[in-house]
């Protein structure tokens, strides 16, 4: 029997140069392949970029100062590492001999989030962490199976300051959270997806106790689970999904960016379920379900609404829908729940109306309904 032989190489690149790219402000992405352009990125603003190539496997950052012929730079970062010296001192030297000033805090890199294990840690942490990501994606495959669950996590910050994009292929739980942009009122996208169409086969994220604050949150192909939560200034929209909410609060939705559709629960496509939910005091719809089943029971949707305009405080279109145990009550300038087609099949078993401008219930449709209140009237 011959045995293969199989030899390992390490690849010397030589004086090649990796291109760094960096995305400015007004979102342009660029590609840096000098070191005279490099040092408009030597700032406050893309730390977390600098320590995601001055942290990669491949050594970029020092690669790229040794391919364009940097040594001094290039030999300050690799004993540097060696030598146990902190993210703050290596940039700042590098700042330095690059005629610059120092520019990174002490205790910067603690609080910076710019890879999935630097995500994990941030989770599991009891600091609070600025996510100053590059607008990167953020792949469950890349993170090691044994912190899937991300558990007590002691209402850890995550403040995101840009749209982050998590590509979910396995179960992932966060308790404790609070995720929150950084503006106090600017809304940021933290999308959550996969690849599987199919439901019932579907990742599943859990999110208990935790807390989110002017978050626009995407979910497509995902089974998405929240309990316990409060969302503030928060939208939840879901396409080709399975979404539970239990016991949880969904209030103050105000869309500062321009939205199709500005309801603070948007159902698309997707199989829906709420148990003891608060909806309240959202601009406009507080639940808008379209080409989705929805069951909603032991649930108080109330005060939603603007004085601009009339949106219903539930809006059903193409749907199956399930009420039980509900009240929906005093909207604003609005009905209570509202049914725009033939093909929208809804029952109500103890849904009680009242408090509204137009009517609690307005429907041309047919709705079955048994022991429900509708104080406000029906339309």
């Amino acid at each position: 029997m011959i045995n293969d032989i199989i030899f390992f190489m390490e690849i010397d690149l030589g004086r090649v140069v990796i291109g760094l790219e960096f995305t400015k402000e007004n979102a342009e992405k660029v590609k840096i392949f000098n070191i005279d352009d490099i040092k408009e990125f030597f700032n406050k603003k893309y730390i977390p970029v600098l320590m995601k190539y001055l942290n990669s496997d491949d050594g970029l950052l020092a690669q790229f100062f040794y391919g364009n012929g940097n040594d001094e730079i290039k030999d300050f970062i690799e004993q540097s590492q060696k030598s146990g010296k902190s993210v703050e001192e290596i940039l700042n030297g590098i700042a330095i001999k690059l005629g610059l000033e120092p520019f990174v805090e002490e205790g910067i890199s603690n609080q910076c989030i710019y890879n999935s294990k630097s995500l994990y840690e941030a989770i599991r942490s009891s600091k609070t962490y600025y996510m100053l990501i590059d607008n990167i994606d953020l792949d469950t495959d890349n993170i090691d199976v044994d912190i899937y669950k991300m558990i007590d996590c002691n209402k850890n910050k995550i403040i995101l300051r840009k749209n982050l994009t998590l590509n979910l292929n396995k179960g992932l739980e966060i308790q404790n959270a609070l995720f929150s942009s950084f503006g106090s009122e600017d809304h940021i996208i933290f999308t959550i997806k996969s690849n599987v169409k199919n439901q019932s086969q579907q990742p599943k994220i859990s999110f208990k106790d935790t807390n989110f604050q002017n978050i626009i949150l995407i979910c497509e192909n995902i089974n998405l689970y929240i309990e316990n939560c409060v969302l503030k200034n928060t939208q939840i929209s879901t396409n080709n999904s399975s979404i539970m909410i239990s016991g949880s609060d969904v209030s103050n939705f105000n869309p500062t960016t321009d939205l199709s559709d500005s309801s603070a629960l948007l159902f698309l496509n997707s199989k829906c379920e709420m148990d003891s939910v608060k909806v309240f005091g959202n601009y406009s719809n507080g639940i808008n379900c379209k080409s989705s089943t929805l069951s909603i029971t032991n649930s108080d949707i109330f005060k939603n609404g603007n004085n601009k305009d009339s949106y219903s405080q539930l809006w059903l279109e193409k749907s199956q829908v399930n009420i039980q145990n509900t009240q929906v009550h005093d909207g604003v300038n609005n009905e209570g729940i509202y049914i725009g087609d033939n093909s929208t099949k809804c029952k109500m078993e103890h849904v009680k109306t009242y408090g509204h401008k137009r009517a609690g219930l307005r429907s041309s449709y047919l709705v079955k309904y048994n022991n429900c209140s509708f104080e406000d009237g029906i339309w």
